[in-house]
This record gives C-alpha cells, sequence and structure tokens, in this order.
C-alpha cells in the first residue's frame, strides 16, 4: 500500500475534507439516500432507512419524503416506487 504512516493520513484526509467540504458532502447525500431507498423497499429493513435518510438530512438534504415512506406498509412503498420509476 504505503509507507506513509497512519497519522499523515488521517491529516491529509482533514485538509482534503475541508478543502472540498461541499462535494463530498453532496456525494454523501447520494449515497446515504441511495442506500436508504434500497433498504425501503425491503421488509424488515425500514428502521436501517430511516438511518441514512436522517444521515442525508445531517449533509444538508433531506430526504422528508422518502423518511415517511418507511412507516407505510413494504407493498404501498413499491408501488410508489415504482409509480416514480415510470414518472422519472
Amino acid at each position: 500500500m504505503t509507507d506513509m504512516p497512519t497519522y499523515k493520513i488521517k491529516l491529509l484526509d482533514e485538509a482534503y475534507y475541508r478543502a472540498n467540504k461541499d462535494r463530498v458532502d453532496s456525494i454523501m447525500v447520494r449515497l446515504h439516500r441511495a442506500l436508504g431507498i434500497a433498504l425501503m423497499c425491503h421488509p424488515g429493513h425500514e428502521s436501517e432507512a430511516r438511518k441514512h435518510f436522517s444521515a442525508s438530512r445531517r449533509y444538508g438534504r433531506p430526504a422528508y419524503g422518502f423518511w415517511l415512506m418507511t412507516f407505510l406498509p413494504s407493498i404501498f412503498r413499491r408501488v410508489i416506487m415504482k409509480l416514480r420509476e415510470l414518472i422519472h
């Protein structure tokens, strides 16, 4: 891998994040929303999906509609997501 000490890598990661905060946050929002949507469509994973939608909110892009959908029965979530897919 690299011969650089771990503490230097951590410092470089922090410096990169500070310099590119908006870009990194945008990527994190997309990843959390995508994972939340995938989990939301599978019965029994609603609480995990809500955690990812909450994380999306912490990065500045709330997903209230998706978060609310996690409280619906699974069949309704699947129908709504299918309709959303057909519309977009």
